[in-house]
């Protein structure tokens, strides 16, 4: 009897034994998910700091080249309007229109340096979104310094033809983007003889669509 009552108590120890490793094993296996899941935690939460942070900054640069733009269309066409009041000055009509003349070829000259200066900073853009605004900006530029260039080689600078320019603005936009041996520009209007103050705006909307079919 004693003997039975050992082994039955041993048996019974034997099975708390056994319960108690199980238990130690699931909360060690407990302990080693959460420090897993810690980990993972950490790891993405890190990974989606650096990605907002990255992000940010893009956004931020880009915002940045965006206002430099506007600024110098907006100094620009200051500049346009200051030279053509000191043209207007000038009493000799003679004298008036080789004034502006100079005044067309110096900011025709001026604009190419801008555009040559977003050209090699978009050769350096750190995302294609940068470097798709940068791109833009130049087109911008082109078309007015196309407007310029065709002002000064003009004999009348109160209106000039533009069906020859409006021809030679798509062709180099086209050409920017390796079109110009597909398409060709053909300019259909009633009148074609535009004064400065109405090819401007008017190149840039033309700029602008050019652009979009060319990309999209």
């Amino acid at each position: 009897m004693k003997e039975q009552a050992n082994r039955r108590l041993q048996e019974k120890n034997d099975l708390n034994e056994e319960r108690i490793t199980a238990q130690n094993a699931r909360s060690e296996l407990l302990l080693t998910l959460l420090a897993v899941a810690s980990v993972l935690v950490l790891v993405l939460g890190a990974s989606f700091w650096n990605n907002y942070r990255v992000v940010r900054r893009l956004r931020l640069k880009n915002q940045v080249i965006r206002r430099q733009s506007d600024e110098i269309h907006a100094k620009n066409m200051e500049l346009e309007r200051n030279n053509l009041r000191l043209a207007e000055s000038i009493v000799s009509e003679e004298q008036k229109e080789l004034q502006l003349k100079e005044i067309h070829h110096r900011v025709k000259n001026n604009l190419q340096i801008v555009n040559t200066l977003l050209r090699l900073q978009g050769m350096h853009a750190s995302s294609m979104d940068t470097a798709d605004l940068l791109e833009e900006a130049q087109n911008r530029i082109r078309s007015m310094a196309l407007v310029h260039e065709h002002m000064y080689r003009s004999g009348d600078l109160r209106e000039v033809d533009a069906r020859t320019f409006i021809e030679v603005l798509v062709g180099s936009v086209l050409n920017s983007f390796g079109l110009e041996d597909r398409i060709r520009a053909l300019v259909q209007a009633d009148r074609t003889e535009f004064s400065m103050d109405t090819l401007v705006p008017l190149s840039l909307l033309i700029n602008e669509l050019i652009t979009n079919s060319a990309k999209h």
